[in-house]
This record gives structure tokens, sequence and C-alpha cells, in this order.
């Protein structure tokens, strides 16, 4: 029995003491209807559907037939083309064989004339080189003799100046500790010197000192100082710390002219060796002087 939405809707029941509530069987019976439509309409779509594909695939089935065919012709074809193939490849290869083997035969013979030239061209190498060894041999002979004579000659010369060199070196030190040791005994004199100097310069230093301490106490213990006596001992005073500060400078001063003509006294005058083309010991001497003796430490340290 077919039911459509429409008949689900206007399906009336008979009425009985206590049945179903009218109400919600109407509301089931709606929405059984609409669920019923959508149900019908997903069936006719699917139908459709159903159709469309029963059409391609009896598309499909043609065209397999068709390419079935086409493919039997294709490999009819193949076949028949793959023999005439073999035998035109057939006729090339006898053909090509026959050739090959006559540019072997050509190749074969060109290249044993090729290597009588070569063995001709070869021989007649050799005896250029033989030839020309012999004369390479000669020369090298010379050349080495006269080689050894210039390495023999420059080995005498390297004997002479490293002789020249070592008399140097013991010239230089004997030099150089002279120079050490008159050095030590004037900076010894010169701090003898300085030291006197110190001395006698404290000793003036403490009678002005005492000097200024005896003009204070001139007035008697009990008696008030005028200003004229306490005017001349600040001036007094005064005296006394700027010849103090005048005497420090020229201290300072002293010192240091001491010590540059001590520097420059420690400069030694040797005679300039010629002949063996070695640095001077006064050359050597002046670089000392300039860079070792002035600062803390010298070179002299280490002799």
């Amino acid at each position: 029995m077919k039911i459509t939405a429409i008949e689900i809707r206007q399906q009336v029941f008979d009425k009985s003491f206590r049945g179903y509530d009218a109400d919600s069987v109407n509301a089931f019976l709606m929405s059984l209807s609409q669920e019923w439509e959508k149900m019908m309409e997903e069936i006719m779509t699917l139908r459709n559907m159903l159709e469309t594909s029963e059409k391609e695939v009896q598309r499909m089935k043609d065209i397999e037939t068709t390419l079935f065919k086409t493919l039997k012709s294709a490999e009819q074809s193949q076949l028949q083309i793959n023999e005439k193939a073999k035998r035109e490849a057939d006729m090339l290869v006898t053909s090509a064989k026959s050739e090959a083997n006559y540019l072997l035969s050509q190749v074969a013979q060109e290249v044993q004339d090729k290597r009588n030239a070569i063995d001709s061209e070869i021989s007649a190498i050799m005896d250029d080189a033989q030839k020309t060894s012999k004369i390479f041999i000669s020369d090298a002979e010379i050349k080495a003799k006269y080689i050894v004579e210039e390495a023999e000659n420059e080995l005498k010369n390297f004997e002479r100046d490293l002789n020249a060199m070592e008399q140097f070196k013991a010239n230089m030190v004997e030099e150089l500790k002279k120079f050490a040791l008159d050095t030590l005994d004037k900076t010894t004199k010169f701090e003898h010197k300085e030291h006197g100097n110190l001395i006698n310069q404290s000793i003036e230093k403490h009678s002005e000192v005492k000097a200024i301490e005896e003009a204070k106490v001139v007035i008697a213990p009990k008696e008030k100082p005028t200003d004229v006596v306490v005017e001349a001992a600040e001036k007094l005073h005064a005296k006394a710390i700027e010849k103090e500060v005048v005497l420090k400078s020229k201290i300072e001063e002293d010192t240091i002219s001491s010590k540059v003509q001590q520097v420059k006294k420690k400069k030694i005058d040797t005679k300039i060796k010629e002949g063996h083309g070695l640095p001077t010991v006064r050359a050597v001497m002046d670089e000392i002087a300039k860079g070792n003796l002035i600062g803390e430490g010298s070179f002299f340290d280490e002799v």
C-alpha cells in the first residue's frame, strides 16, 4: 500500500474513552508527514542519480568497446610494423657488417703505416736526443765544477767573515764591560756627591728654621708682642718658605742636569772598523745609549 504525506496529515482516528490525546497525535502525524516528504524527495533524487549513472555506465561500456576494437587494430598494425622493421634491421646489420669489415681493413693498414712512420721518427728523435744529452751532460759537468768552485770560495769568505764577527763580538763584550764599570763608578761618585749636597742643604734649612724660631721668642714671656715684632717675624718666615721652594726647585734641576750629563759621558769613542762590513762598536754603543740607558734598568744589567 502506497502512503503519501497528504494522507498521513488527513488521517482521522475514531474517538474512544481514555484514548490518545488528539493534539499529540496530530502533532506526531504532522512531523511524520514532513519526514515522509523529505524521504520521498531523497528517493526521487537517488532515482535520478541512478538513471544518470546507468547512462554513464552504458557510455563507458560503449567507449570500452571502441577502445578494445582500436587496440586490436593497433596490435595488428604493430605486428606488421615490427615484422617490417625486423626485416629492414637485418638488412641494415648485414650491410653495416660488410662496411665495418671494409673500414677495419683500411684502418688496420693506416695504423700499420703510421706505426712504421712513428718508429722511424722515434729512432731519429732518439739519435738526436743522445747527441743532445751528451752535449747537456758536458755542459752540466762544466757548470757543476764552476758552481763547486764558487761554493768553496763563498765558504772561505763565510769562514773569514765568521772569524771577523767572533773577533768583533769579543771586542764588543770587552768594550761593554769597560763601559759598564766606568758607568758604575761615575754613578757611585755622583750619588755620594748628591748625598753630600742634600746634607748641606738640610743643615742650611735647619739653621734658617731655627733662626725663625729664635726671632719668634725675642719678646719676653710675660710681655705682649708688638705689631712691629710680629710683622718682622712673619716676613722672615715667608722669606724662609720662599727660599725653601727655590732650593727644592734648584735641587730637582741639578738632579736632572746631572743625569743628562751622566748619560752624555757614557758614550764611548771608538774607531770605525772597516773591511768586513760589520757594524762598529761606536754605532752599537750609540743605539744602546739611546734606548737602554735612560729609565729604569739598562743593557748592562745582563752583562
